[in-house]
């Protein structure tokens, strides 16, 4: 019977503030490689489900395509030649200017029918060119990667389509940008059951202003305990260790 072996990996943020980790982290991930690939390998595929790194851009993914190719080294001395299969996350992708008049519509996605029909319609519209941009960086990548696993481009930046096959055995893999929401009045009903305070950042300039907003406060509360007990059970200690050694004492002298 055929196996087909993957590892899963996700969420590597490289270039991120943490960057000067990163060595120490690589040295501990070895060590877990190794440690799964006696358990698990010879991987097929490596997949790799988003957040590749933390702006997207094209000096960080540079900094990614590096780091698979030490990731395919170590694989390769392990005994392991696997193909990459990624899909892009939030964080791969360039933001767009939050006040362009063509981002605001596609804001309105659920509201507007005729920003959805010619989004869908026309691929030269100016929505569909909104979000070509801004995967640009990735979409470039994606296609200089030597790793992938080669398959069909979908209609937008991201989705795909592929099959990997061996000895007769076969798996698929779809890949889909999908488009969520956020339900802003439940996420503020839960910060006021929790006593907190709900921030809505729609762009990186935005959401750097939330934290520099926050302060950290120090709550001291004062609150009366009752403690006769704890002083009643010295007593009772001290009380049953004197009956204890005055029994050793006069046994002693008798």
């Amino acid at each position: 019977m055929t196996q087909i072996n993957w590892l899963h990996l996700t969420d590597l943020h490289i270039g991120g503030r943490e960057k000067h980790l990163l060595p120490a982290i690589k040295n501990a991930f070895r060590e877990d490689l190794k440690k799964l690939h006696q358990k698990s390998g010879p991987w097929d595929l490596v997949i790799f489900t988003g957040d590749l790194t933390q702006r997207a851009s094209a000096e960080e993914f540079a900094l990614f395509d590096t780091f698979l190719g030490e990731l395919w080294q170590w694989l390769a001395d392990l005994g392991s030649n696997p193909k990459l299969v990624t899909v892009p996350g939030n964080h791969d992708l360039v933001r767009p200017d939050a006040d362009d008049p063509v981002v605001m519509l596609l804001g309105q996605w659920q509201a507007q029918g005729k920003v959805r029909d010619q989004f869908w319609a026309n691929e030269n519209s100016a929505y569909r060119k909104i979000v070509e941009a801004a995967f640009a960086n990735y979409q470039k990548w994606w296609a200089s990667t030597p790793y992938k696993l080669e398959g069909q481009r979908g209609l937008l930046p991201g989705d795909f389509s592929s099959i990997f096959e061996k000895e007769g055995a076969s798996i698929g893999f779809e890949g889909w940008s999908v488009y969520v929401r956020l339900d802003e009045e439940t996420l503020k009903a839960i910060a006021d059951t929790t006593r907190g305070e709900y921030f809505h950042a729609g762009t990186a300039t935005d959401l750097k202003k939330v934290y520099q907003s926050l302060n950290a406060r120090l709550v001291m509360e004062r609150k009366e305990t009752e403690v006769t007990f704890l002083f009643e059970a010295i007593a009772a200690g001290l009380l049953l260790a004197a009956s204890v050694f005055s029994l050793l004492w006069f046994n002693r002298t008798a």
